[in-house]
């Protein structure tokens, strides 16, 4: 049983209004941290050359991209498709290039 301690969990209990146990034990064996509020994986940091912005032109008119899925929605396009344009991994979609 060393792996399992109690957490007292008083404050949470009271935020929630919750009556009844206010300790819980857990399973305290580490775990790979995949994500959360505790410094997880940040694909920003990881992957600097993968663009969220840039500029695609199409028909002669250069437009700003500075969030691909709102972009994407905006002209009926496929933001992984615009997202590879903007990163050079496709050279074009639907008529959109990299300017």
């Amino acid at each position: 049983m060393s792996n399992y301690e109690w957490w007292d969990t008083t404050t949470l209990c009271e935020s929630f209004n919750v009556d009844g146990a206010c300790s819980m034990l857990v399973d305290a064996t580490p775990v790979r941290n995949q994500g959360g509020l505790d410094g997880g994986h940040n694909k920003g940091d990881t992957y600097p050359h993968l663009r969220k912005s840039g500029q695609l032109m199409k028909d002669g008119v250069v437009y700003n991209v500075k969030g691909v899925m709102a972009f994407a929605k905006e002209h009926g396009l496929n933001y992984g498709h615009v997202s590879n344009v903007l990163n050079g991994k496709r050279r074009s979609h639907k008529g959109w290039v990299l300017q």
